[in-house]
């Protein structure tokens, strides 16, 4: 299962709770078709991997492409100069993510 730092885990939980979303959604990693990954809200499917921050579903990772995130980091960077600039988020292979 993929590790989703406290950061990113926060982060997650801000997007959801700031967008449109309705309670039962949350954010859904899953392949882009074109060899990457995107993120979309979306509502948890039977086979999902279902990441939560307290009671809350953050993060929804398409069986696809679990296993291959299984060593993986979710971590993300925002800036602290621009608040309101989106976060950037990164998968890294766990041991790899920068120290803070």
């Amino acid at each position: 299962m993929v590790t989703v730092t406290d950061r990113a885990a926060a982060e997650l939980q801000r997007v959801v709770n700031t967008t449109q979303a309705t309670p039962e959604e949350a954010v859904r990693l899953a392949p882009d078709g074109s060899g990457g990954l995107a993120m979309s809200l979306d509502t948890p499917h039977a086979d999902d991997e279902v990441l939560r921050r307290g009671e809350s579903a953050v993060l929804l990772i398409d069986q696809t492409i679990a296993p291959q995130l299984a060593d993986m980091v979710l971590d993300c960077e925002t800036t602290v100069d621009d608040p309101g600039a989106s976060p950037k988020f990164r998968l890294e292979r766990q041991g790899e993510q920068d120290q803070d």
